[in-house]
Parts: structure tokens; C-alpha cells; sequence
């Protein structure tokens, strides 16, 4: 094997390595992060719930229970499937992640007063 070849190898193994470190740190992480989005939810419901307007109550409920979703998807995928997972459901349903996005900028707004 020439040494173009041995180094090659080692540094295949080295990237090799350190993606399943990656993967491993991401992992650990996983439950908190679950258990952040399902409080997450929790408050958005807690919050939009004794707002006056009924649509913005249906605006919190929608959001709180896509993020309820997605904290139990959390939970029961690994990092790899999450990407993935996440990738194909942005580009299939935009509109509910812009939904998500404008109900948890209004939440944080309220609550940063």
C-alpha cells in the first residue's frame, strides 16, 4: 500500500470517527430537547388559551400540537431519521412551518413583555 493510500485510509477512518461522535453527542440530546418542545407546547397552549381572540387560541392549539408531534418524533428517532424526517416535511408542508414559526415568534413576543 503506498503512503498516498495509508493516509487516505487513516483519514477516512478519522471522518468515520468523528461523524459517530457527532451523532452520538446529537443523541444525547435528544430527550431534553423532547422534553424542551413538549414544556414549549405546553406554554404556548397555557398562553394562547386565555387570549380574548378565538383565533389566536386555534392558532396556539394548531402550533402547540405540531410541536407536541414533533417532541414525540424526537423522542423515537434517532439524529439521521430526524434530518431526514425534517428535510421531507419543510418541503411537503411549508404552510404549517410558517404557522409554527409565527405562532412561537407571537408566544415569545408576549412572553419577552
Amino acid at each position: 500500500m503506498s503512503e498516498h493510500d495509508r493516509r487516505k485510509e487513516e483519514v477516512a477512518e478519522e471522518i468515520t470517527t468523528l461523524a459517530q461522535e457527532a451523532e452520538s453527542a446529537v443523541d444525547a440530546q435528544r430527550d431534553p430537547t423532547a422534553d424542551a418542545l413538549q414544556s414549549f407546547a405546553d406554554t404556548i397552549q397555557e398562553k394562547t388559551g386565555a387570549m380574548p381572540s378565538d383565533r389566536a387560541t386555534e392558532a396556539g392549539a394548531v402550533a402547540a400540537e405540531q410541536i407536541e408531534r414533533t417532541a414525540d418524533f424526537v423522542h423515537e428517532h434517532r439524529p439521521r431519521q430526524l434530518a431526514e424526517e425534517g428535510q421531507t416535511v419543510l418541503w411537503r408542508q411549508p404552510a404549517v412551518a410558517m404557522v409554527i414559526g409565527v405562532v412561537i415568534g407571537f408566544v415569545i413576543g408576549r412572553l419577552s413583555k
